[in-house]
């Protein structure tokens, strides 16, 4: 399943098994700081709370292709900007 985590006004998408590990994912430690160094650096402001939610379909296309197009068939982990 892909899922969303809405910072502020930017959409980011990432693949997890299950909405908890969706959950796990967005909650840890080394993803909130990715989010605070990457809206820092595009925005130039710290990040919002962010919101998690599962992706719309048009989103889910856009994930798909970025991730077919993007990632090595080794990667583990994509985040794209769907937003």
């Amino acid at each position: 399943m892909v899922y969303v985590v809405e910072v502020g006004q930017i959409s980011l998408a990432f693949k997890a098994g299950t909405e908890t590990q969706a959950m796990q994912i967005a909650g840890s430690h080394w993803f909130s700081r990715a989010l605070d160094r990457y809206c820092v650096k595009t925005s130039g402001a710290g990040r919002a709370t962010p919101r998690l939610r599962t992706a719309t379909t048009p989103e889910f296309v856009l994930f798909h292709d970025m991730s077919a197009e993007f990632v090595e068939a080794t990667a583990e982990f994509l985040v794209a900007r769907v937003g």
